[in-house]
């Protein structure tokens, strides 16, 4: 596809404006997203945290302190804005955790207790026995004895565990839980659901891995640990660059292209995408097999970037079919008869339960009357809250 015919399918196909199209295929959009937003971080971050602590009225925040970038700066955030004493850390390590994280949290310690004047809430929560616990009762389960050979199972329950523990905390202080994960796991779904990804919001979830490194700097933080290898410390020896396959620096250009299309419009359109894919293999060098790696991993790793789905439950009549469409329970007779009732008869009633009655196991809550009722039928379970008349314009 040339780069015209491109250029006009993402007007077409999105609300972005010609000059946001002509940056996307430009420009390396981290560079300009990063300078333009590094400097409102404390701006924004004041006025975000102190509205989320009045709105719970809530008395400070939680969170895990592991050693790494992202809850440090996470941790100095908080404190710039709220003041030390209203930060509660916790460093939480186990017989797989970097055996330099530890130093790392008590030189950090110390940094914040000079700068401060005083010594921040830390406390170490050493997590082998409370694991050692669980696993042992798993393993108890002559079916789980092997639970080591899952890649997946094992370290992500230790993050669970932690996560835990810090809404224990949470709740017994009334705090809030802050979210130490950045962009680029959140897109790439690299953390772990109801783990480290567990929280009451997501302090620097705007920032990919990059900005991260940068507004660091800015802020102060020192080089020892701006400056490394980025881990999860749940398995031995892991990075987090390892594991993904790339540096930051070149997934967050993949990143950055993909979360603008994904602000833009339907995220399923852009799947599809692959002359995009080859637009940003091409502008940045990099193998479009990656390319199309990162798209498929942040489409895989949607589901844990929103909250667990709920059937959809439609107005009106909200029906839950098992699937069905309530097209295909109502009839075009029903839908007008609906329509033109005005007091609804006995008559009126048992052509409803005729035509539920035509499914297994339908549940209806209907807006469909004047009349308060309970009606079961046998067999065929549903339930109706008559409601006053409304609006029929989901028939139309």
């Amino acid at each position: 596809m040339e780069r015209k015919e491109m250029f006009d399918k993402i007007i077409e196909e999105t609300d972005l404006t010609a000059d946001d199209v002509e940056a996307m295929l430009d420009n390396d959009l981290m560079e300009i997203l990063s300078e333009l937003r590094r400097d409102k971080v404390l701006t924004m971050m004041d006025g975000f945290l102190k509205g989320k602590i009045e709105e719970a009225k809530a008395k400070g925040i939680v969170l895990g302190l592991s050693g790494g970038l992202d809850s440090a700066l996470c941790a100095d955030i908080c404190m710039r804005v709220l003041g030390p004493e209203k930060v509660h850390m916790y460093y939480m390590p186990d017989d797989t955790t970097p055996k330099g994280d530890g130093d790392v949290v008590m030189a950090l310690f110390i940094h914040w207790k000079d700068m401060y004047g005083v010594k921040p809430n830390l406390a170490f929560i050493y997590m082998d026995e409370v694991e050692k616990m669980f696993f042992s009762a798993i393993r108890s389960l002559k079916e789980f004895r092997h639970i080591n050979d899952s890649k997946y199972a094992v370290p992500n329950t230790k993050a669970r565990l932690r996560a835990t523990y810090l809404y224990f905390f949470a709740n017994l202080m009334n705090c809030l839980v802050a979210g130490t994960c950045n962009k680029s796991e959140i897109l790439t779904g690299y953390f772990t659901k109801f783990g480290d990804g567990a929280s009451d919001f997501e302090l620097i979830g705007s920032f990919y891995k990059t900005e991260v490194f940068e507004i660091a700097r800015d802020m102060g933080l020192p080089d020892y640990v701006v400056d490394k290898a980025p881990s999860a410390g749940l398995i031995d020896g892991q990075t987090d660059e390892g594991e993904l396959g790339m540096t930051y620096a070149v997934l967050d250009k993949i990143l950055g292209e993909i979360s603008v299309l994904m602000d833009a419009g339907d995220w399923d359109i852009k799947i599809e995408w692959t002359d995009l894919m080859d637009i940003i293999s091409e502008k940045y060098g990099i193998e479009l097999s990656e390319v199309k790696r990162i798209f498929a991993l942040v489409k895989a790793n949607e589901h844990k970037r929103h909250m667990p789905p709920i059937p959809t439950i439609l107005k009106g009549l909200d029906l839950i079919t098992n699937g069905a469409d309530y097209k295909d329970l109502v009839t075009i007779e029903f839908r007008d008869r609906v329509k033109n009732a005005k007091e609804p008869d006995d008559d009126w009633f048992e052509y409803v339960l005729e035509k539920l009655s035509e499914r297994p196991r339908i549940y209806i809550g209907a807006k469909l009357g004047h009349l308060t009722d309970s009606l079961m039928t046998t067999g065929d379970y549903f339930f109706e809250e008559v409601l006053e008349f409304g609006d029929y314009s989901i028939w139309d």
